[in-house]
C-alpha cells in the first residue's frame, strides 16, 4: 500500500526528468551528385527543409557536403514536441546563422523551446555542412506564440502520445489539472502551461504567456502618434485622398495620415482605393516607420462605407521653402515648377529644389523642363534631411504643346545619332544640342539632322505658336560612342580603356572556346596577338563559333577593356557588335616553344605558346601550378583545360590576372610536343645553342633541317620532328 501511495504521489508531481530524443542528419550520407538541390529530409519525428531565402540559389550538395549560400534558410520542425538544441558540423566553427528562436553560440543553437526554428545564413559567404544534430523533447506544442493580443485567442495544444494536462494560472500541470481534449478560448491575460503524462513519465512543461488587451482609442493621427508603442483603434472614419502603390493617403478628424498597405497587414478589404472613398471607423492600426516617415499598418478590416465623397483641394505651394512638417502626407499642388534632368530634381521659381519620387513606377518623369504643376504628397526624404514629393501627376501648363524629339535614348549610337523633331501644325521649333535652354535665337529646325559626340548628348527644343507663345522645353538624351579606326592592336590599346575601335585589318583565330564552356578567343594579326573576351555574349548570341585558322574579315568593332586592376598595359577586347563570318582558313597555327617558364615573360601577351616538359600539381579546387626543371612556377588558368598530375607539354596563352600577375591559360596538353618540324626548320640554326641528340644519346649535329621524323632532345627539351 505504501509503495502504491508513493507511485501515485510521483505521478501527481512533475519529476525533473523529461522525455528527450536526439537525431543526426548526415549530409555526407545523402549520396547526392554535385549541384543537386537539397530537398526535405525526415529523420524520426524531425523534419529538415531548405529554401533559397533571398538568394537565387537554394542549398545544394557539393563534395558530399551541403553548401548553404548567402541568405539561404534551413528549417527544423517537429510535430511531437519542441526543438531544444541544434548543432551544425561545418567547415567553419562560428557559423553566422541567425535563428528565429534560441541563442546561437558558435555552431550550436540552444534554448530554442519551439516546435519550429528557422536558421538564416546572414552572410554573403557560403558554408559547407557535413551534418546537424537536433535535440528535441516531447513536450506538447502550444499555439499561438506568447505575446500581446487584442482579441480573444483560441489555444491549441498538440500533445505527444499520452494524456496532456494544462493550467491557466501559471502553475505546473499535475494529474489533477485540466485534461486537454479540444481547443479552448481565452479572453483574459493568463499563463498557459501544458505537459503530457505517458509511460509513468512527464514531458517537459511548455509555457505560453498571453496578454489580452483592448487597442487604445484615438480620434486622429496626432493622438495615434502619442501611442505609437501600442495598437490603436481609430474612432474616426478615414477619407481617402489618394493612393500611390502601397501608400494610402487619408484624412482622419481633419488630419492627414499615411496607411501602408501590405498583404500581410491587410486582414481584409480592397487593395486599391479611389479618392473619395470613406473607410469606416474602428480600424486597428500599428505604427510603422516607413523609410523615415510616420506610417500606420492596418491590423483589421478596411471597410469602405461610402464612395464619391468630396475631397479637399490640395494645398498650393509655389515656394518650396515654405514646406514644413504640418504638410506631411498632405495633398499638394506645386505650381510653376521646372524639371532639371541633370539632377532629377524639380525647381521652383526661386531655384529651390525638391526630389520627385514616383512610387508606382507608372508616373513617367518629364521629357522636358516645364513649366509643370506637380500633384503629389509631401514626405520626409527617405534618407538624409529635407522633403520629397510623392508624385501623382506632372501637369504641363502651357497653351503650346511640347515638341517631340524623336531619338531612341536606349540605343548606343556609333559616331552620330539621326534626330527629327515634330510639333503641332503651324509651330516653329528651335533647338540646342549642348544642353543649354533653347530660345528663338537658337537653331531653327528645318529637317532631320545628325548629332555627333562621344558620350551623352542632351538635346533640348521649344515650339513657338503662330501667336508667338512659347511651349515648355522638351528634352532628350542620347548616348553616342565615337569609334576610332585602327590599323594595329597597338593603336587600339593606346585609345585607352572603354574606347571603341574598329579594326581595318583581318584577324586569324588561334583558339575559340566552346561557346558552352566559355567565351574567350585568341587571335593574331601580323606579329601581334590579342584576346577577345565575349563577356556580353555578342558573338555567342549571334551563333558565331570560329575554328583555328579561320580569318575574321576587317571591320570588327570592339570595346577596349582593362584586364587587370594594377597593370594598365594589359587589355582585352569585348565585341561591340557581331563580327563577320570567316570565309577563309589558313590551317593549323604552331605554338611558340617555351623551354623555361622564366622565358614566358618575354613572349607577347596572348601569344600561342607551348610550355615544354612542365610538371603539374593540383593546389586545391581549380588551382593548378606548373613547374619546370629549374623549379620556376606559374599558375595555370584551368577555365578551358585542367592538367592532371604528371609531366606534360601544355599549350595555351600567357595572360594577366586581375592583380597584374602573369598566369598561363591552358587549352590543351600532351605527352609530347605538338610543334612540327616546319617550325624548327624555320628557326635559325644558331639559335639552337648546341647539339641535337636522339633518345639513344647519339649526337645528331646542330642542323635541325637535316633531321628525319622522330623524337629528339633539342635544348634539353624532348621534341617530335614530323
Amino acid at each position: 500500500m505504501r509503495k502504491l501511495f508513493y507511485s501515485l504521489l510521483a505521478a501527481a508531481m512533475l519529476p525533473a526528468m523529461a522525455l528527450a530524443e536526439t537525431v543526426t542528419v548526415d549530409f555526407t550520407a545523402q549520396g547526392a551528385e554535385d549541384g543537386t538541390q537539397a530537398t526535405r529530409i525526415a529523420s524520426g519525428d524531425v523534419n529538415v527543409s531548405f529554401s533559397a531565402g533571398m538568394n537565387m540559389t537554394a542549398p545544394r550538395y557539393y563534395n558530399n557536403m551541403l553548401r548553404v549560400n548567402a541568405y539561404n534558410t534551413i528549417t527544423v520542425d517537429t510535430s511531437v514536441g519542441t526543438i531544444q538544441e541544434v548543432t551544425f558540423v561545418a567547415d567553419d566553427d562560428a557559423l553566422p546563422f541567425s535563428p528565429s528562436a534560441g541563442v546561437m553560440d558558435g555552431n550550436t543553437c540552444s534554448e530554442i523551446g519551439v516546435a519550429k526554428v528557422v536558421f538564416t545564413n546572414n552572410s554573403v559567404m557560403q558554408y559547407n555542412l557535413s551534418s546537424m544534430t537536433i535535440t528535441y523533447d516531447t513536450a506538447p506544442a502550444i499555439s499561438p506564440a506568447s505575446g500581446t493580443y487584442y482579441e480573444a485567442q483560441t489555444i491549441t495544444i498538440a500533445g505527444v502520445e499520452g494524456t496532456t494536462y494544462y493550467t491557466l494560472d501559471g502553475t505546473d500541470p499535475t494529474l489533477e489539472s485540466t485534461e486537454y481534449t479540444e481547443p479552448f478560448v481565452i479572453s483574459e491575460s493568463c499563463t498557459v502551461k501544458a505537459a503530457t503524462y505517458t509511460d509513468e513519465q512527464w514531458t517537459n512543461v511548455t509555457t505560453r504567456e498571453y496578454v489580452i488587451t483592448a487597442p487604445t482609442e484615438v480620434a486622429n493621427f496626432t493622438e495615434a502618434a502619442a501611442n505609437c508603442d501600442v495598437r490603436v483603434l481609430m474612432t474616426s472614419p478615414m477619407l481617402v485622398v489618394g493612393q500611390e502603390n502601397t501608400n494610402l493617403y487619408v484624412i482622419a478628424d481633419g488630419e492627414p495620415g499615411l496607411l501602408y498597405l501590405e498583404e500581410w497587414t491587410m486582414v481584409n478589404g480592397p487593395a486599391t482605393f479611389d479618392a473619395g472613398d470613406m473607410i469606416a471607423a474602428g480600424v486597428q492600426l500599428e505604427y510603422y516607420d516607413f523609410e523615415n516617415n510616420e506610417a500606420w499598418l492596418p491590423m483589421s478590416d478596411l471597410t469602405v462605407e461610402s464612395t464619391g465623397n468630396e475631397v479637399p483641394e490640395p494645398t498650393v505651394v509655389t515656394d518650396f521653402a515654405t514646406l514644413n512638417d504640418s504638410l506631411l502626407n498632405a495633398a499638394l499642388l506645386l505650381e510653376g515648377t521646372y524639371y532639371n534632368a541633370s539632377t532629377y530634381m524639380i525647381e521652383d521659381a526661386e531655384g529651390n529644389e525638391l526630389y520627385p519620387q514616383t512610387l508606382d513606377y507608372m508616373v513617367d518623369y518629364p521629357d522636358g523642363s516645364g513649366p509643370y504643376n506637380v500633384r503629389g504628397f509631401l514626405a520626409r526624404a527617405f534618407y538624409g534631411s529635407g522633403y520629397w514629393v510623392i508624385v501623382s501627376e506632372f501637369i504641363y501648363n502651357s497653351t503650346v504643346a511640347l515638341p517631340v524629339i524623336n531619338v531612341d535614348p536606349y540605343t548606343d549610337y556609333l559616331n552620330y545619332a539621326p534626330v527629327t523633331i515634330t510639333a503641332d501644325e503651324g509651330c516653329k521649333v528651335y533647338y540646342t544640342i549642348d544642353g543649354s535652354e533653347p530660345t528663338i535665337e537658337s537653331t531653327l529646325y528645318v529637317g532631320e539632322f545628325n548629332v555627333y559626340g562621344d558620350g551623352r548628348v542632351t538635346i533640348k527644343a521649344i515650339a513657338q505658336g503662330e501667336d508667338g507663345t512659347l511651349s515648355g522645353v522638351a528634352m532628350a538624351r542620347v548616348y553616342i560612342t565615337a569609334v576610332t579606326e585602327c590599323s594595329t592592336f597597338a593603336e587600339a590599346n593606346e585609345l585607352g580603356t572603354y574606347s571603341v575601335a574598329t579594326f581595318n585589318f583581318p584577324m586569324t583565330v588561334i583558339y575559340h572556346a566552346n561557346i558552352e564552356a566559355g567565351r574567350d578567343m585568341f587571335v593574331k594579326a601580323g606579329d601581334e596577338y590579342a584576346r577577345i573576351y565575349d563577356i556580353q555574349g555578342t558573338l555567342y548570341m549571334a551563333g558565331l563559333e570560329y575554328a583555328m585558322g579561320d580569318v575574321i574579315p576587317a571591320g570588327a568593332t570592339v570595346t577596349v577593356y582593362p584586364a587587370s586592376w594594377y597593370d594598365d598595359t594589359a587589355v582585352y577586347y569585348v565585341p561591340f557588335e557581331a563580327f563577320g563570318e570567316s570565309t577563309e582558313n589558313v590551317g593549323t597555327i604552331e605554338p611558340i616553344a617555351v623551354a623555361n617558364i622564366a622565358d614566358l615573360a618575354s613572349e607577347p601577351l596572348y601569344s600561342y605558346c607551348e610550355l615544354q616538359q612542365v610538371e603539374s600539381e593540383e593546389q586545391g579546387w581549380y588551382s593548378v601550378v606548373l613547374t619546370d626543371a629549374n623549379g620556376d612556377e606559374i599558375e595555370l588558368d584551368t577555365q578551358y583545360c585542367s592538367v592532371p598530375a604528371g609531366t606534360w607539354y601544355v599549350q595555351g596563352f600567357p595572360i594577366k590576372d586581375t592583380y597584374g600577375d602573369l598566369v598561363f591559360m591552358g587549352v590543351s596538353y600532351s605527352e609530347e610536343s605538338i610543334i612540327k618540324s616546319s617550325a624548327i626548320r624555320s628557326a635559325a640554326v644558331d639559335t639552337l645553342n648546341g647539339h641535337i641528340y636522339n633518345l639513344q644519346g647519339i649526337d645528331c649535329g646542330t642542323d635541325a633541317s637535316r633531321l628525319t621524323p622522330g623524337i629528339y632532345i633539342i635544348n634539353g627539351v624532348k621534341t617530335r620532328i614530323r
